[in-house]
């Protein structure tokens, strides 16, 4: 049986990413208006990045459930300036599946699509 494929979601990201993927971006006293709120704060390239980082995460969500684990990783925490290092990431959203391979947070759907499948189908290697 294959693991689910770890999907890091790597940028200069703000922390209310982390809130949406642990399933609070929801209607409510904790929910997608407060964060809304929290982004305005925010200068309009990061608010762009968490808007498609989002969407991303929501679609990777409907077609894989749980067979994927995607997680937010600020760049500048110390697990996303190693990402960097390793993988040479920069501010841009990047994708690290399986902390192997980097799909670039801008590429076509199909093409991060793809990459999953193919991670799917290989074993685990850490």
């Amino acid at each position: 049986m294959n693991h689910p494929v770890r999907i890091e979601f790597v940028g200069l990201l703000p922390e209310t990413l982390r809130t949406c993927m642990a399933h609070y971006c929801v209607p409510g006293q904790i929910g997608r208006a407060d964060i809304e709120a929290q982004l305005r704060e925010y200068p309009s390239e990061i608010q762009a990045l968490h808007q498609r980082a989002v969407a991303l995460y929501e679609r990777l969500l409907r077609d894989f459930g749980d067979r994927i684990r995607p997680q937010s990783v600020m760049l500048t925490s110390g697990r996303g300036l190693w990402l960097a290092l390793r993988h040479r990431l920069r501010g841009d959203l990047s994708l690290v599946l399986n902390g192997q391979r980097v799909v670039p947070g801008d590429a076509p759907y199909e093409t991060v699509r793809a990459a999953i499948e193919e991670e799917l189908g290989r074993p685990i290697s850490d």
